[in-house]
């Protein structure tokens, strides 16, 4: 999703007083709906180190689903993946746990569903392009 777009969903989610979460696929994508303002990123499959950073100084959640990869890990094994199929399950879970071993200067605050924000803010809305 270009930047532009996510901006104009996040300034009208927050001038409607509401939060805004975001299910992102990719290193860029999740580095992107930071920058934008996004309140919450649901899982935290693809995030990486400066964007964690990012996330504590702009105050973005986290949603973590740790069982994600584990469960895609089970389900390509029993399919017969091959470990050259299976490397970017490998690549996610090994990242999984070195976020979860952050200091906690270095994380983002952690929220759990299905509350996605802590008690202090109002429920996320997800807006999506065109609606």
């Amino acid at each position: 999703m270009p930047r532009e777009v996510l901006d104009v969903e996040v300034r009208a989610s927050h001038e409607a007083g509401l939060k805004i979460a975001t299910h992102c696929h990719s290193f860029e994508g999740t580095r992107l709906a930071v920058e934008a303002g996004i309140d919450s990123i649901e899982h935290g499959t693809y995030v990486d180190q400066p964007t964690l950073e990012l996330m504590v100084e702009r105050g973005t959640y986290m949603v973590p689903t740790i069982s994600t990869w584990d469960a895609r890990e089970h389900l390509a094994t029993q399919m017969g993946w091959s470990k050259g199929q299976m490397s970017e399950i490998y690549d996610r879970k090994a990242q999984g746990k070195i976020n979860r071993q952050l200091p906690a200067r270095s994380k983002p605050e952690l929220a759990s569903p299905p509350a996605l924000m802590p008690a202090a803010h109002p429920p996320a809305t997800v807006l999506w392009p065109g609606k």
